[in-house]
């Protein structure tokens, strides 16, 4: 039924200059402007900025940092298996158990419990290990509709939960910038801000990360 209501039990995410959903809460209180010079351990942003255009726009950005943390231990995961798996699958796999753990959802506790987790511009198979490692038995798929995805995403959710399809829904989107062929692409695509314009808009973030940068 549409009209029943929906409540939001759990979030948890990671964003530029903001490690979770409390972070995030300051900085946007605090108003500051987090964007810099993409970081080297991402790559050489100087091998890809162009002043003229026939690369990227812009060298700038905003990132999430701590890509490499990840606790596979915690999750059963062999350590070989976990440097191998893509960065965003385990900043999704971490999330969502946080958001979870604060649902107060168990593994025991709802294993006839459907949970679809969504995610935006992640690998597919991303969706599948949430459900395999938090032991959900819902319907788990990724979805892509460029800078909407984590919104689809949501109103999925809702709609399973409405018909009846789970009676739990982990959803959200995920967004990194980690290729440099990413970037360029970007940049030629002017979906980046132009070099030229950063002072005139400085205070608008040249990219923009939602979680599950992330967010759930």
């Amino acid at each position: 039924m549409q009209n029943d209501k929906i409540a939001v039990v759990g979030m948890a995410g990671r964003f530029p200059g903001a490690a979770d959903t409390e972070k995030l809460w300051e900085l946007l209180e605090a108003g500051l402007d987090i964007h810099h010079e993409v970081p080297a351990e991402r790559f050489d942003v100087s091998a890809y900025f162009d002043k003229n255009q026939h690369n990227s726009r812009t060298p700038y950005g905003s990132f999430i940092d701590g890509l490499r943390f990840f606790d596979p231990q915690f999750f059963g995961m062999p350590p070989l298996e976990a440097a191998q798996m893509d960065p965003m699958s385990r900043l999704t796999l971490t999330t969502a158990y946080e958001a979870l753990e604060m649902s107060g959802y168990t593994a025991n506790a709802a294993e006839d419990a459907g949970a679809p987790f969504r995610t935006r511009r992640v690998r597919r198979s991303a969706s599948s290990r949430i459900n395999y490692y938090c032991k959900l038995c819902g319907p788990s798929y990724s979805v892509d509709t460029a800078c909407s995805s984590s919104l689809v995403a949501m109103g999925l959710a809702c709609t399973s939960l409405w018909a009846g399809d789970c009676d739990t829904a982990c959803a959200g989107g995920l967004s990194l910038l980690i290729y440099p062929g990413n970037f360029s692409c970007h940049g030629r695509g002017k979906l980046l801000w132009n070099f030229n314009d950063i002072e005139l808009h400085a205070s608008r973030l040249v990219q923009t990360f939602i979680t599950k940068g992330e967010d759930l």
